[in-house]
């Protein structure tokens, strides 16, 4: 057995992917899919690389978590514009609501 396919498989794949700032065009990003990949390469090469590949999926597994929560956070950012001018629509609403029912039924 070489190591040949690790190097190969880090070059290609998971270097790219770990510092792609768009890993959309990756086939690592779905978590089932590198899960694969990596048992895949795992039982392809020695068993001394096993602890750096592991290290490398660890890596590649929190790019995914780190770039779920990008994403997250950019919706829940768009989200802010139209719930903040909506609550102070209710607010102000809430306002005149009160002052006419003063007036109205004084």
């Amino acid at each position: 057995m070489t190591v040949r396919p690790a190097i190969q498989f880090m070059d290609e794949e998971a270097l790219p992917y770990l510092k792609s700032s768009k890993p959309r065009r990756f086939s690592l990003r779905e978590s089932q899919v590198a899960e694969n990949r990596f048992r895949t390469l795992k039982l392809q090469v020695p068993a001394s690389v096993h602890g750096p590949i592991g290290q490398m999926q660890e890596l590649c597994d929190e790019k995914r978590r780190l770039d779920l929560q990008s994403r997250l956070h950019y919706w829940l950012h768009g989200w802010l514009l139209v719930h903040a001018p909506a609550s102070l629509l209710l607010v102000g609403l809430t306002i005149v609501h009160a002052i006419l029912d003063a007036f109205l039924y004084a």
